[in-house]
């Protein structure tokens, strides 16, 4: 959107389906929209006021995949055009970006540190390799604003860590720069999100979790303060928002797969999340 806000989204069991939701009805179902052209589950998501871009994730088979699909906003009802591709074959990855370039950094199956660029003004090329990361990682969660991406928690191996990386999109060829942690370990399927000046990450597997971290990127050395919660526990699931609210979509929740959407204000951060959509 208009504020630089992160898309992390993440699929399950290989489905094409895309879903809307109205931040101005946000109590309504969201609404079936365009297909992706290919299915994928563990994918993930970046875009810009006219375009949403979902990369790699697992293809059936099931093997890590290299593709990125287009979704054009102002006609979202046709199925998203292959672009891309990002130069690594892989899966449970994290993304964010800007208003001209998007950034999906890490993942595996086994863990990767890096960084590949895609730019919207030319979205046919192979994404240019950017980064790394400070260590390899895999199912991070993804926010940032127009100054600075940052990947916070992950597999780094064993046990799951709770590093955060940033990277200088002024500087993006850099390795990135470990910055304070998460309030705990995190593991795969994170959502993410934000405005200009907060980054929020919440929820993941491994135990499931509905804890919510806040980064203040005045002050990113710091431990990132806990907010929320979350209304569930929940992993595997979708980050996306606006300058005043964000909103986490579906996922594994604790029994079983939920649709339901938490959102939160960030004026009001430190209260349970409400539930909106499905």
């Amino acid at each position: 959107n208009s504020n630089n806000d992160t898309l992390t989204i993440r699929g399950g069991n290989n489905l094409t389906s895309v879903s809307r939701l109205d931040y101005a009805a946000d109590t309504s179902t969201a609404v079936s929209k365009g297909n992706l052209a290919a299915a994928r589950h563990y994918l993930s998501g970046a875009g810009n006021v006219s375009y949403g871009y979902y990369g790699a994730g697992f293809k059936p088979g099931p093997s890590p995949s290299t593709t990125v699909q287009r979704i054009d906003f102002a006609n979202d009802t046709a199925t998203a055009a292959p672009k891309g591709p990002i130069n690594q074959s892989v899966s449970y990855i994290g993304s964010t970006g800007t208003q001209s370039y998007g950034y999906w950094a890490g993942g595996g199956v086994s863990d990767v540190s890096t960084i590949s660029r895609v730019d919207y003004a030319s979205d046919t090329g192979t994404a240019s390799p950017k980064g790394p990361l400070s260590a390899a990682r895999r199912g991070q969660g993804a926010t940032g604003n127009a100054s600075y991406a940052y990947f916070a928690g992950g597999s780094g191996g064993s046990p799951w860590v709770s590093s955060i990386d940033r990277l200088d999109y002024a500087s993006d060829t850099s390795t990135a720069s470990p910055k304070g942690n998460r309030s705990g370990e995190r593991f795969v399927g994170q959502g993410g999100t934000g405005n200009q000046s907060y980054g929020y990450n919440a929820g993941g597997g491994t135990p499931m979790s509905s804890i919510m971290d806040r980064i203040d990127y005045a002050n990113d050395t710091a431990t990132a303060a806990i907010k929320g919660p979350l209304s569930v526990k929940r992993a595997n699931f979708a980050g996306a928002g606006t300058v005043d609210f964000g909103y986490f979509a579906g996922g594994n929740g604790a029994p079983s797969t939920i649709s339901t959407v938490d959102r939160i204000e960030y004026a009001n951060d430190s209260v349970v999340a409400v539930v909106k959509g499905p």
